[in-house]
C-alpha cells in the first residue's frame, strides 16, 4: 500500500483549479494523503523543497526530476520544450 502525495506548482488561482479538478475527477481519493500546492514566484521555487527520499516521483518537467531527492524518478506526458531532454538523461517515459 502506498500513500500518494500530490505536489504541484502554480499561482493561487491555478492551485484552486487543480484541487477542484482532483475532487471532480478522481473518484477514489482515499489513497491521496496530501495535496501540497506550492505558490510559484519566479524560477526560484521548485518541488525540490519537498523531501521525497524513499519515494517514487512522477513529473512532466525534467528540471523537477533533476532537483528532486526521490529514489525513483519518471518523466510523464508527451515530449515538450520543458522535457525533451528527459530521454537523453535516462528518465523512463
Amino acid at each position: 500500500i502506498f500513500n500518494i502525495h500530490i505536489v504541484t506548482l502554480g499561482t493561487e488561482e491555478n492551485l484552486v483549479k487543480k484541487a477542484k479538478w482532483i475532487r471532480d475527477n478522481i473518484n477514489n481519493r482515499k489513497f491521496i494523503k496530501d495535496f501540497i500546492g506550492i505558490t510559484r514566484y519566479g524560477d526560484e521555487v521548485g518541488k525540490s523543497i519537498i523531501n521525497m527520499s524513499d519515494s517514487i516521483f512522477i513529473d512532466d518537467h525534467t528540471q523537477n526530476l533533476i532537483s528532486s531527492n526521490a529514489d525513483y524518478r519518471y518523466i510523464f506526458g508527451r515530449k515538450t520544450g520543458w522535457n525533451n531532454d528527459a530521454d537523453n538523461l535516462g528518465y523512463i517515459r
